[in-house]
């Protein structure tokens, strides 16, 4: 996560890991095949971000300060319907 990038950067400690959980996560039967399409895509390597050293300050840093890299986005995909 980029904001623990930013806290270990402006308190000092360098981020070792970074721990996701979801909870409550499902699909509906609605959105099959359109999870069955993403999941066919050819995967590709995640995009780093480098983040302005000089930056201390939690609140001091702005959008100039990211630098993302090796980026490289698939087709957009229609939008996955929801039930109401």
């Amino acid at each position: 996560s980029h904001l623990a990038q930013m806290l270990g950067q402006t308190f000092g400690y360098p981020v070792e890991e970074y721990v996701h959980v979801l909870i409550d996560a499902h699909i509906y039967e609605m959105q099959l095949p359109y999870v069955e399409k993403f999941l066919d895509a050819e995967p590709q390597s995640f995009p780093t971000v480098d983040i302005d050293p000089s930056i201390k300050g939690l609140r001091n840093f702005r959008q100039e300060h990211f630098t993302v890299k090796d980026y490289y986005p698939q087709l957009p995909m229609e939008r996955i319907p929801t039930p109401v």
